[in-house]
């Protein structure tokens, strides 16, 4: 059993334990894919065939945080739909047949969970998201064999990744020098 799957049946585990104290909560899921520099909602009805109606607009708060317009969000009630639901999300996942990988995803895909608990003693909610993100792998393209449109996928994912790369070096960097810029 992969990560995914391990993850969807511990938030299951938890929210069982916590339904003792927060008799109220839901947990609800989105899955979305980067892919060529656009990002796709997974769980669109449409799927990644019309992918124009399925595509996130990402959107900047008034208070500099990003969020993600256009995304389907399905409530959760047990580990077994959300299983089925991350399968069919990835069925809808960009992939290719390369010289390396018989089935090469072409994108990097993100699942949100929100979890949200009503504690009526305190008269308050709690909020809170776990983030699981899929990253593509980087490609030599000498050895993977793609031209054409993989090529240029094969660019953007190595790009991305280098990105990412930079965003972390300068998270770490960030802890000796406050001044630092995060990419």
């Amino acid at each position: 059993m992969g990560i995914v799957p391990r993850t969807i049946v511990s938030c299951f585990e938890y929210i069982k334990i916590q339904s003792q104290t927060f008799k109220e909560s839901t947990l609800k899921m989105s899955y979305v894919e980067i892919y060529n520099e656009e990002v796709y909602d997974l769980l669109s009805p449409k799927g990644t065939e019309q992918a124009a109606a399925s595509k996130v607009i990402p959107m900047t708060g008034p208070d500099g945080s990003v969020y993600l317009t256009n995304t389907s969000e399905i409530t959760i009630k047990e580990a077994g739909h959300a299983l089925n639901v991350f399968s069919k999300g990835s069925m809808n996942r960009h992939t290719a047949h390369t010289a390396m990988n018989e089935r090469s995803s072409r994108s990097h895909a993100i699942m949100v969970f929100t979890y949200t608990c009503r504690n009526p003693s305190k008269n308050c909610n709690t909020v809170s998201q776990l983030y699981l993100c899929d990253l593509a792998g980087s490609e030599n393209v000498s050895k993977s064999a793609v031209q054409g449109d993989a090529l240029i996928e094969s660019g953007l994912i190595n790009k991305s990744l280098h990105q990412l790369s930079n965003v972390i070096f300068a998270l770490n960097e960030k802890r000796f020098n406050k001044d630092i810029h995060i990419p």
